[in-house]
C-alpha cells in the first residue's frame, strides 16, 4: 500500500473513532469549541495579568499541549485493550503488519505523522486562531500568533515522541521501560525541570531552544520508529467482579451498566485512568 493511500486510510479512522465514540456533530464542532474558549481564555487575561503573567499563561498552554500530546501518544497503551474492548472485534491499522504486506515501520512512521497532522488541525490550530482573534482587543503583538502557534506545537510533539517512546520501551521490557523513567527523573532533578525548550523558544525565539525542542523530538520517535513493534508483554490479571456493585452506584446517571463496563475496561488496561 503506497503511504499517501495509508495515510489517508489513517486519518479516515481517526475521524470514524471520534464521531462513533462522541457524535460525528459533537465532535466536528469540537475544534469550534476550542476556539471559543481560547478566545475568551485571552480576554481574561489582562484582567488577570497582576496574578498570572503573561509568560506565566503562556507555559500553562504549553504544559496543556504537552499533556495531549501525551494522551495522543499513548496509542500503545490505549489501543491494545480498551479500543478493543469497547468497539469488540475492531481492527486497528496500527496493526495490520500481523495481516498485509506493510512493515510496522512504514506503519508506524505513517502513524505519526498522521497524529501530527491531525490533532495540529483539532488541537492547535483552533486554539491559536481563538488566541489571534482575541489579540487586538488586549493590546498584543500579532507577531505573538505565529509564536503560539510555533511553541504550542513544539510542546505537544514533544508529549507525542515521548509517549511513543515510552510505549516503545515498555513493548520491549518493562524493566527496561522503569530504568529509563529513573534515568529520566533523575536528569529532570539536577539539570531543571524548568528547562523546557518551547517555553524557551516562544521567551526568546532563536535557533538553540527550536534547534533543541526538535532534538527532543525527533530523537524519541526516531527510536520508536527504529524498534517498533506491536507485540506487547502477556501477563495475567484478575479482578474482583465489581461490575454490579459500580452499576448500582452509576444508577441516577442512566445506562448505568454501560457506563460501568467502559469504566472497568479503562481501568483495567495498561496505564488505567492515568493515560486519560
Amino acid at each position: 500500500m503506497p503511504v499517501p493511500d495509508l495515510f489517508f486510510a489513517m486519518m479516515k479512522e481517526e475521524w470514524r473513532i471520534h464521531s462513533t465514540v462522541f457524535g460525528g456533530l459533537w465532535f466536528a464542532l469540537f475544534p469550534v469549541m476550542i476556539t471559543v474558549f481560547a478566545f475568551l481564555g485571552s480576554l481574561a487575561l489582562p484582567i488577570f495579568s497582576d496574578a498570572v503573567p503573561y509568560t506565566v499563561a503562556a507555559l500553562l498552554a504549553q504544559i496543556f499541549f504537552l499533556l495531549a500530546g501525551a494522551m495522543v501518544g499513548s496509542f500503545g497503551l490505549m489501543g491494545r485493550e480498551f479500543m478493543n474492548r469497547r468497539f469488540g472485534q475492531a481492527s486497528l491499522i496500527a496493526y495490520a503488519s500481523r495481516s498485509l504486506p506493510i512493515s510496522e515501520r512504514r506503519i508506524f512512521a505513517t502513524f505519526l505523522v498522521k497524529d501530527t497532522i491531525y490533532y495540529i488541525l483539532l488541537y492547535v490550530l483552533p486554539f491559536t486562531v481563538g488566541f489571534a482573534a482575541a489579540t487586538p482587543f488586549i493590546a498584543i503583538d500579532p507577531g505573538y500568533v505565529l509564536l503560539a502557534f510555533v511553541s504550542l506545537t513544539l510542546a505537544f510533539l514533544l508529549g507525542l515522541s515521548a509517549v511513543c517512546f515510552l510505549s516503545t520501551l515498555y513493548a520491549h521490557s518493562v524493566r527496561l521501560l522503569a530504568v529509563t523513567l529513573v534515568v529520566l527523573a533523575f536528569a529532570a532533578f539536577h539539570i531543571g525541570a524548568g528547562i523546557f525548550p518551547p517555553h524557551s523558544f516562544f521567551l526568546d525565539p532563536g535557533p538553540e531552544p527550536l534547534g533543541l525542542s526538535l532534538l527532543f523530538i525527533l530523537i524519541p520517535a526516531a527510536i520508536s520508529v527504529l524498534f517498533v513493534t506491536v507485540d506487547y508483554p502477556d501477563q495475567v490479571k484478575r479482578f474482583k467482579n465489581s461490575f454490579d456493585s459500580l452499576a448500582e452506584r452509576l444508577s441516577p446517571l442512566g445506562s448505568e451498566h454501560f457506563i460501568a463496563k467502559d469504566a472497568l475496561d479503562l481501568l483495567r488496561s495498561e496505564g488505567g485512568a492515568g493515560k486519560v
